[in-house]
């Protein structure tokens, strides 16, 4: 089975602040704990993180971003 994990808030990331916003060149990391996922991306000289649940229905929520 591949590895699903942040497939729908990293893609989310990319088309939204990526290629709406032109803020992200690309994603660096993803991190999982739990039901906390941690996207990692740069672009524009800076770095940003983007913090999301998963809810048990397999969503992602966004929570926050930080630069």
């Amino acid at each position: 089975m591949p590895n699903l994990l942040n497939l729908s808030a990293k893609r989310s990331d990319k088309i939204v602040y990526g290629d709406n916003l032109k803020l992200i060149d690309k994603i660096d990391r993803t991190e999982q704990n739990g039901n906390m996922i941690s996207i990692y991306a740069s672009g524009n000289g800076k770095s940003y993180r983007f913090d999301f649940v998963r809810l048990t229905n397999g969503y992602d929520i966004l929570l926050h971003e930080s630069i």
